[in-house]
């Protein structure tokens, strides 16, 4: 998780500075981040990590985890055979 928590805070850097400027990219890494912070174990992981990070790195996954409109499924939910396998 640590490394794709520096991952992700590379490209939402990049971003915000104006140095990534390909949005698709942006979205898509945020996304693929985002879906796993969204599991239990992501969030129970967050929960634990999210004092480390600067505040408006947090503040902005934050407001993305508890956005009830976001289309970003969690990881464990999205997976068809993680679904096939719980129901067995």
């Amino acid at each position: 998780m640590q490394s794709l928590a520096n991952g992700y805070y590379q490209v939402w850097t990049l971003h915000k500075n104006g140095m990534l400027t390909d949005e698709d990219l942006f979205k898509k890494s945020r996304n693929v981040f985002l879906s796993i912070l969204r599991t239990p174990g992501g969030h129970q992981w967050w929960t634990a990590w999210k004092h480390l990070p600067p505040e408006p790195y947090i503040f902005d996954l934050e407001k993305l985890i508890n956005d009830p409109a976001s289309e970003v499924v969690p990881t464990n939910e999205d997976l068809g055979w993680f679904k096939d396998d719980q129901q067995h």
